[in-house]
């Protein structure tokens, strides 16, 4: 980070030359055998259009660049603290930047697939943890399977926002998938969907 920032004070020192430079020899004139230097006060006035302007444009160009960029730095930074703090069993980890979010997808220590999703700035946003029957809390499985004995628990998302855990149950017979959420000891039915004959 400091050596981006050193980097961004040293192209504005460059360009802050490049363009005095170019007002300097624009107003240095010889006259007769003597030299003579005169800097005038309106810096436009006394550097030439073409050659200037390109080297503002450049510069310019150059140090939104180096905002992105630094910017772009502050939020990988963000996310990784964020993902080291909170999933430090966390391997193979993959993150991505999508359209609307920043997504780390990885592995935990117990073998839960995990998905956390950030904002554009790496500001958290939820966590889903996807794993089979056996790793679902023994309380979530008791209600789960006394309301519905008959179904099989094919797959579980465990969705984490903000201080709020929801269990999302997928449940299988031989007529019909079900979602079931539970959360806070309450179960619901999400969605139900009879198989095709």
């Amino acid at each position: 980070m400091k050596k981006l920032m050193m980097m961004m004070v040293n192209v504005i020192m460059f360009a802050t030359f490049i363009t005095g430079a170019a007002t300097a020899q624009k107003a240095f004139t010889p006259t007769g055998s003597e030299l003579a230097f005169e800097v005038t006060g309106e810096r436009t006035a006394a550097r030439p259009a073409t050659a200037s302007a390109g080297v503002e444009a450049k510069s310019n160009k150059d140090i939104k660049a180096m905002k992105a960029n630094l910017k772009a730095e502050k939020i990988n930074l963000r996310v990784n603290k964020n993902l080291q703090k909170n999933y430090k069993d966390a391997s193979g980890v993959d993150v991505s930047h999508e359209s609307r979010a920043i997504v780390a997808r990885f592995k935990t220590s117990d073998d839960k697939a995990a998905r956390v999703v950030y904002n554009k700035n790496g500001g958290w946003l939820y966590t889903i943890f996807t794993y089979n029957e056996d790793k679902l809390p023994t309380t979530v499985k008791d209600m789960v399977v006394a309301a519905y004995p008959n179904f099989n628990i094919t797959l579980v998302q465990e969705i984490k926002q903000g201080d709020i855990t929801i269990h999302k149950v997928f449940l299988e017979d031989c007529t019909s998938f079900k979602q079931v959420l539970v959360h806070n000891d309450e179960l619901t039915l999400y969605e139900d969907f009879k198989k095709s004959k």
